[in-house]
């Protein structure tokens, strides 16, 4: 299946994505009615659309041309398209117009992550269902590592939960391709899930950064709050001193899962094979396909 289509109501050769003009007059509201407005940022905004044939809910994000670099929605798309997996949300169509790029995605009936945490008595969750989100979300990054793709802003605001209760990550906004020992610079991202190596302005390898991600987010799964937490610079310095705490409430396989993520040292840290491979995960049922 043709996944992209393009709008023709301009000239050949504005594409910002070289994509073969497959659809004479294609415009978002041709195929699909706009339901609702989930959010309006400073990029675009994301609605909530059915599609007129099939009656398929979809979420469709609207990408500004004028306010956005071109490389950055070239890198998304073509990042989501060769990125197929039952934990990650997928990408259906590309709509480009004159002004405007539109990612038609799944569409996801459940809150993200850190709702769900919000919602929780005390704000954390039991060690069995943070079990089983945790090798969700660790699944489908290795998958992602697999491919030669690293995420680079894992955080529950970019996990995305469905009505049976399986994560998938979303958001590949500032995700990049890597080859092994490849190293690099200036990843954005979260100032909260920044890596040590990430403040040191220095060059690092990035499949640790998600792994860094990944222990900051299962320490919120089980913890109820950030690892690190305060103003920007307090963030940084306990970050680089390495100042958190795990209590003694939850388990020692889960405790000691949280630190070897949160090895201060990127050479230490496990990779995500060795993370599912942790004994805090044995016996999680595996993720179901959708």
């Amino acid at each position: 299946m043709e996944i992209y289509r393009v709008g023709a109501e301009w000239h050949e050769g504005t594409s910002w994505l070289d994509l073969t003009d497959r659809s004479r007059n294609h415009s978002l509201q041709e195929n699909y009615e706009v339901l609702a407005l989930f959010a309006q940022g400073d990029f675009g905004r994301i609605f909530l659309a059915e599609h007129y044939d099939t009656g398929m809910l979809v979420t469709v994000k609207e990408l500004v041309k004028a306010k956005v670099p071109a490389a950055c929605i070239v890198s998304e798309v073509g990042i989501l398209k060769d990125l197929q997996h039952p934990n990650i949300i997928q990408l259906l169509e590309v709509i480009e117009t004159k002004d405007e790029v539109y990612l038609v995605l799944e569409y996801v009936m459940g809150r993200n992550l850190w709702q769900q945490i919000c919602s929780t008595e005390n704000h954390r969750l039991p060690e069995e269902k943070a079990q089983g989100i945790f090798q969700d979300i660790a699944g489908a990054v290795d998958y992602c590592h697999a491919q030669g793709i690293v995420h680079g802003d894992l955080k529950p605001h970019n996990v995305l939960m469905d009505s049976q209760g399986h994560a998938k990550i979303s958001d590949f906004w500032v995700g990049f391709r890597f080859l092994p020992g490849q190293e690099v610079a200036g990843v954005a991202g979260t100032l909260k899930y920044y890596a040590p190596e990430q403040l040191l302005h220095g060059r690092y390898e990035g499949p640790p950064l998600d792994v860094w991600a990944l222990g900051i987010i299962l320490y919120e799964l089980l913890m109820g709050q950030p690892a690190f937490d305060g103003d920007n610079p307090q963030i940084i310095q306990s970050v680089l001193s390495g100042r958190c705490s795990c209590p003694e409430s939850i388990s020692r396989d889960a405790q000691d899962l949280t630190w070897n993520l949160l090895d201060s040292n990127p050479r230490v840290r496990p990779t995500v094979q060795e993370v599912l491979q942790h004994q805090w995960l044995q016996g999680v049922p595996p993720p179901q396909s959708s």
